[in-house]
């Protein structure tokens, strides 16, 4: 049985409509592009799918704290052991 050893709050940029799709981080803050518009929460899919890469961790583990409509997120991501 794996236990979660923490968890990590992040504050996100989002970049809808973007030509790249990736992610690059600036002093404190990631920014994620997406080339997905914010329609029916598919750029928040999209950016949960591109941070989920990059920490290497199952989408489930990923969730919006706030900006669920906003382009300034916070995100907490609960890592496994």
């Amino acid at each position: 049985m794996k236990k979660n050893i923490g968890t990590r709050r992040i504050r996100v940029r989002i970049h809808t409509g973007s030509s790249k799709r990736g992610i690059e981080q600036k002093d404190h803050t990631y920014h994620v592009y997406t080339p997905k518009r914010p329609y029916r929460g598919e750029a928040n899919s999209d950016a949960i799918r591109i941070l989920s890469e990059h920490y290497r961790v199952a989408k489930s583990r990923i969730s919006i704290l706030s900006g669920q409509k906003s382009r300034d997120k916070v995100f907490l991501i609960t890592e496994p052991e």
